[in-house]
């Protein structure tokens, strides 16, 4: 995916909260699957070395946005690979937890669960996959154990939407449920309101 993939969606979450700033970074292009891929996967590509990489790069981004209004006050929202890399840059954390993390239409890789900081047990997840999405390992069920496998591990605060029918793709209605999550861990302060960057 990439910004573009996003843009619509991010301007009507925006026009919704008029306080929230998004920030939509693209995809790299990689070599190895010969298109945009934040990590690579199957046979001959370098999963860990991408996924490091793409990591890297990303808390990065995530470091200028933090100085900007504090770690607390930045959520991290992704979509199939983009949501892998939402659950790692939130909950492996050691110092000041996240606002948030919403992945949507993915799966959590056992090397996040095995790098669970105690700091993320304060991170709210929100967890969005629909049950006719056949392009994630596990589909519906493995968002459901990621849900069960989060709390097992001490992060309560874990919300899971499960969207009857839905492929490996978004709807109006996810779109919602995420807008209303956002409005939950990003409450208004009344503090200065930048305006959103697409």
């Amino acid at each position: 995916d990439n910004a573009a993939g996003w843009f619509e969606p991010a301007m009507w979450w925006a026009e919704r909260i008029p306080y929230l700033r998004i920030v939509l970074p693209t995809v790299p292009v990689s070599a190895t699957m010969g298109t945009t891929s934040w990590f690579d996967f199957g046979a001959g590509g370098d999963t860990a070395g991408t996924f490091a990489a793409s990591a890297q790069s990303l808390n990065q981004l995530l470091s200028k946005e933090e100085s900007a209004v504090g770690s607390g006050r930045v959520v991290v929202a992704g979509f199939s690979q983009g949501g892998a890399l939402a659950y790692h840059l939130a909950l492996t954390r050691a110092q000041q937890r996240l606002g948030g993390a919403a992945a949507l239409s993915t799966f959590l890789r056992q090397e996040v669960i095995e790098q669970v900081s105690n700091i993320s047990q304060q991170t709210p997840i929100l967890i969005c996959h629909g049950t006719a999405d056949d392009r994630i390992p596990g589909g519906a069920d493995g968002a459901r154990d990621a849900s069960d496998r989060l709390r097992q591990l001490g992060i309560h605060d874990v919300e899971l939407k499960i969207y009857e029918g839905m492929g490996h793709s978004a709807t109006d209605v996810e779109l919602l449920d995420v807008l209303h999550w956002f409005r939950r861990v990003l409450p208004d302060t009344g503090a200065l309101r930048p305006s959103s960057r697409l």
